[in-house]
């Protein structure tokens, strides 16, 4: 017993000896010895205030009125929010494409009805946003780069037809098979007839310096390139991502499926700068059941040699859209495709 005492005794002297020397050493100005009781005093004070937030917070929750879920699956997001409020319950919404659900309808909701909870819980329901569709873009007239441009932005699948004509103006859309403003189920191709000086079997190089390297893998592709990515080191750290040369020179004409060698910027002193490289990742979506035509669920991830998976994509995607993802990684990298939860593919990346 007497030995536990002294022990106790000599830890506490310890302390009272270290915390002396620390602020009040007399090798040490004391403008320095002010500093450090000062950082001291901020780090307690912020660590007392922290203590009674969450003790505040838990009073509030604990003392908080007790009341029971209503079931709101089924009801309009109007009805659903208003029932939810009178209830004292704050309110996650998230969205779905649900082709079989009308739109604004709740489909489901956590926790579910008849269960007790303190006002206050968050109630997570998730709302039908009905088919995904688009609405038509007019087109005619515009460039083929134009086209393209706008048609990515809002995600519309289409396929180009091109033609040979002396009764247009070249590299333009003149013709599209569907009206504008006509709305259309997503998983409708828009088919545009563009008129140019390129064969079918050919593609015309775009000009990618100094793009970034998401935009630019699209551009080589949609151009009907192959793409392959090299690193450049460099010491400007916004150069990070961009594409700093090409191997094939703007507006040349070349065949398709060309490969075209895109040199993007890796910032050198980071650790381990030599040994990252950026891959490219491209994949069709395709369901497990080919007569499913509704969106599925995508998760896309990434892990290299620091073995932290990373997820590269996590949304939803229309049946045949072509996902083009570059990355960078830290020498050999594996990505997994999960479709609705389920890995549909395994690729691995080698430098």
């Amino acid at each position: 017993m007497q030995d536990w005492k002294y022990r106790i005794r000599l830890f506490f002297e310890k302390v009272e000896d270290k915390w002396v020397r620390y602020f009040s050493a007399q090798n040490v100005d004391i403008y320095r010895r002010i500093f450090r009781k000062m950082v001291f005093f901020a780090i307690l004070s912020g660590i007392v205030a922290l203590f009674v937030i969450s003790t505040v917070l838990s009073i509030h929750r604990i003392a908080a009125p007790k009341t029971k879920v209503p079931a709101v699956k089924s009801l309009e997001l109007f009805d659903a929010v208003r029932i939810l409020q009178e209830r004292g319950l704050a309110i996650d919404i998230e969205t779905k494409f649900e082709p079989s659900v009308p739109r604004y309808i709740v489909i489901d909701q956590f926790p579910k009805p008849g269960i007790t909870v303190r006002q206050g819980r968050t109630v997570k329901i998730l709302v039908s946003m009905g088919k995904d569709t688009y609405t038509v873009p007019y087109l005619v007239g515009k460039t083929r780069e134009e086209a393209e441009n706008l048609l990515r932005q809002l995600n519309i699948p289409y396929e180009i037809t091109v033609i040979q004509s002396d009764e247009y103006a070249l590299n333009t859309v003149v013709s599209q098979d569907k009206k504008e403003n006509l709305v259309v189920d997503r998983s409708e191709k828009l088919m545009l007839i563009v008129n140019s000086d390129l064969k079918s079997t050919e593609a015309r190089v775009p000009s990618l310096l100094g793009k970034s390297i998401d935009t630019a893998a699209r551009d080589a592709i949609s151009a009907g390139l192959s793409v392959k990515l090299l690193p450049f080191l460099t010491d400007d750290e916004t150069k990070e991502g961009i594409v700093m040369a090409q191997s094939l020179e703007a507006n040349t004409v070349v065949p398709k499926n060309t490969e075209i060698a895109l040199e993007v910027g890796i910032y050198a002193r980071v650790p381990s700068a030599t040994q990252y490289r950026y891959y490219l990742f491209t994949h069709t979506v395709r369901s497990m059941n080919e007569a499913d035509t509704s969106d599925v669920s995508i998760l896309v991830v990434m892990v290299d040699e620091n073995s932290r998976p990373i997820q590269l994509f996590n949304s939803t995607a229309s049946q045949g859209q072509l996902i083009v993802i570059p990355f960078k990684a830290l020498g050999t990298a594996t990505v997994q495709v999960f479709i609705n939860n389920s890995l549909v593919r395994e690729e691995t990346y080698v430098p």
